[in-house]
């Protein structure tokens, strides 16, 4: 089965996670991360696909882990989410210690 001309040239770009980012201590700090990946032509997106990609998606980063447990819960996401310049769905060493600052201020 040949590819047709007109999707041979094209890319499919998406989120990658990768699963051992996941089980990290929460003071790795994070390079810039790739975003994308190209993916093979005739590999198809099918809806199940699609569906696994969005519940990825919103599975927070465990930089978000502000309390320490090993959960990211939901006062951890919203303050973090917060302090997350640029909405890159991760935190730096900088913004963890804001964070932090504005946590022990408050508490």
């Amino acid at each position: 089965m040949a590819i047709p001309s007109w999707w041979a040239d094209k890319k499919v770009l998406h989120r990658t996670i990768d699963p051992s980012s996941q089980a990290k201590s929460s003071s790795v700090s994070h390079p810039e991360k790739k975003q994308s990946i190209t993916l093979n032509p005739l590999e198809k997106m099918t809806r199940s696909k699609l569906l696994e990609h969005r519940r990825r998606e919103n599975i927070p980063d465990i930089s978000y882990d502000l309390d320490g447990d090993g959960n990211v819960g939901g006062r951890d996401y919203v303050v973090a989410r917060r302090f997350d310049n640029g909405f890159k769905n991760y935190l730096t060493d900088e913004e963890r210690q804001k964070a932090f600052e504005a946590l022990n201020n408050v508490s």
